[in-house]
């Protein structure tokens, strides 16, 4: 992987998620040894992402384009038009900081924007549910994970790719706080 000052790339993609999703210390710098890049690169190519990812005429093209080489396997994806997105196209790609993940986007259909992105398991979906930790943890945890497990799953906030929850652990009785970025557990503790 390699980052090009002329041109944005998958690098550059998962630089900004990495940026934005206020990641655990020890997760955000492994992930940054393996991309390559310091704190300084990430907010420069972050930045350059972000004005790319700003609703505007064409921008689905130019994400696409930018993400051509990572689209995962249609096959494996089960990518299609999703009725309940309003006809969003889903396309999914794996990057390779998030390594049995896939990013999952849905293009809106004037591709002016994105209606959803985030990150589900990769595999068929009937061996998504197998790279669920028994106890949740940071980057091994999806939010669509939520319903094995946890009981009184209450929405707390959501804020652009952010999401907060509490939920009751089934089986300690625990109530706990978690904190989802692009769908992916960034943290959890007690309520």
């Amino acid at each position: 992987m390699s980052i090009s000052a002329n041109r944005l790339g998958i690098t550059d993609v998962q630089l900004y998620l990495l940026s934005t999703m206020e990641a655990p210390g020890e997760l955000r710098q492994a992930a940054l040894r393996a991309l390559g890049a310091d704190e300084g690169t990430m907010g420069e190519r972050a930045a350059l992402v972000a004005d790319l990812l700003r609703p505007q005429p064409g921008m689905a093209d130019r994400l696409k384009a930018v993400l051509a080489d990572a689209r995962a396997d249609a096959a494996a994806a089960d990518e299609a038009v999703d009725p309940t997105e309003g006809g969003a196209e889903l396309v999914r790609y794996a990057l390779p900081a998030w390594p049995g993940l896939l990013f999952e986007v849905a293009y809106d259909p004037s591709g002016f924007a994105l209606s959803r992105a985030g990150f589900v398991r990769s595999g068929p979906a009937g061996d998504r549910r197998a790279g669920v930790a028994s106890a949740p943890t940071p980057w091994s945890f999806l939010k669509s994970d939520l319903s094995a497990g946890f009981e009184q799953v209450e929405e707390i906030d959501v804020w652009g790719h952010y999401e907060t929850w509490a939920a009751t652990e089934a089986r300690t009785g625990r109530r706990l706080y978690l904190r989802f970025g692009w769908a992916l557990l960034q943290e959890i503790g007690p309520m």
